[in-house]
């Protein structure tokens, strides 16, 4: 532990690195959940024989509580302290997996998803505010950018899990692992908690009771535009993977799992070039124009199989950009509009909650009608120019780099 008071005046920054990885590590389990959906996502469909626009529904309903509530939840943080959120969306997170592994219905299933959902801008406006207030300078825009990796990392974690997928009912397993691993997190912060409440005591006194300006809006509205497109393609691939390319269910899983690791090269590269001499909006213009056209190569059937499968680790890759980006811009965007760390983050991921929750709903419902996958590069095509045009047009709040 580098000491927060020891270090403000240097150029570098400190940061409390366990505190941070205890963070990071809430984000990664909570978005195992997500990993899970995707990599069930076939099973879960002939299990209860559903169709794709009503297992995109379960794929994005985790995301509900986001979409819907992580601004207000992001002044309940501030009230009740991040700590105690996050303790408590890891325990609804955690129930709610292993509700759901249990259930018998569709109905079911979906009212476990629902307690999931709950859990989830919990732990999300939480933990940014941790990082936040147990950092500073450099340290914490990398810690940021860092952070930005819990949710390729975790959707990588829940998808290369070894379920014996061949089993009826194996899907069941992933989700049982899946809500263990939260309550095992949320044992892992109440270990540290005496060293939490040392920084984030120190923080909350400083925090004002501002509200997300401008810059804010425009940055939720880029997260909702970049997940609504990322979850479109990594939620589908391992559906594609199995569908086109004649996969098993655990080849494709591991499949879609191992390529999500690609999204962290992204996230480490973004981190240092935003705390360095590259600006925000030039990496956003950039990263959102190739995903754009390598998302429509992948959902382009008639192309070979090696062109397709080159385009969408491209575009994996290229997808840890954004939220980098995003999320290293938080403590700026919070130290402008006075609304503090975990109103900014919630404000934020509002709009991510938002892209998970419409893009891969409205994906699955244009394949569905469409008849085949090219549905799924209409909505990722919009993503991406929308995306362009709003960094263009906000590129002043968005493109001066973090101090």
């Amino acid at each position: 532990m580098t000491g927060r008071d020891d270090g403000r005046g240097a150029p570098g920054g400190d940061a409390d690195w366990l505190v941070i990885c205890a963070a990071i590590l809430a984000g990664v389990v909570t978005a195992m959940q997500i990993g899970k959906a995707s990599a069930a996502l076939p099973a879960l469909r002939e299990g209860f024989g559903v169709g794709l626009a009503d297992a995109s529904l379960y794929f994005s309903l985790f995301s509900l509580g986001a979409a819907l509530l992580s601004t207000g939840v992001g002044m309940v943080v501030l009230r009740i302290r991040p700590l105690r959120a996050g303790l408590t969306g890891l325990v609804l997170i955690g129930c709610g997996s292993l509700a759901g592994g249990m259930a018998e219905g569709w109905a079911g299933l979906l009212a476990a998803r629902v307690v999931e959902a709950l859990g989830l801008p919990l732990v999300v406006c939480a933990m940014p505010a941790l990082i936040q207030s147990c950092s500073s300078g450099r340290q914490r825009v990398l810690a940021m950018g860092f952070w930005a990796a819990w949710l390729p990392l975790g959707l990588a974690s829940a998808m290369v899990i070894p379920v014996p997928w061949e089993a009826e009912g194996a899907w069941r397993q992933l989700f049982m692992i899946c809500g263990v691993l939260p309550l095992v997190s949320a044992g892992y912060l109440l270990v540290i908690s005496p060293r939490v409440r040392t920084h984030t005591s120190r923080e909350i006194r400083q925090a004002a009771a501002g509200w997300p300006d401008a810059a804010t809006v425009a940055a939720a509205v880029l997260f909702a535009l970049f997940q609504g497109s990322y979850l479109t393609v990594q939620g589908f691939f391992p559906t594609i993977a199995l569908d086109a390319w004649s996969l098993d269910m655990t080849q494709a899983a591991r499949l879609g799992g191992l390529s999500a690791l690609f999204v962290i090269i992204g996230n480490v590269a973004a981190s240092f070039l935003l705390s360095g001499q590259v600006s925000a909006a030039k990496l956003l213009v950039v990263s959102f124009a190739v995903m754009g056209v390598c998302a429509l190569a992948f959902f382009f059937e008639p192309l070979p199989l090696s062109v397709r499968l080159g385009a969408v680790l491209i575009f994996i890759t290229l997808a840890g950009v954004p939220p980098a980006v995003i999320w290293g811009l938080v403590p700026q965007l919070a130290a402008r509009s006075g609304a503090g760390a975990a109103i900014t983050a919630g404000a934020v991921y509002q709009g991510a909650g938002t892209g998970q929750l419409v893009g891969p709903l409205a994906a699955g419902t244009a394949v569905d009608a469409m008849g085949n996958w090219s549905g799924g590069a209409l909505v990722t095509t919009a993503c991406s120019v929308v995306a362009i045009v709003i960094t263009v047009r906000f590129v002043g709040g968005l493109s001066e780099r973090p101090a």
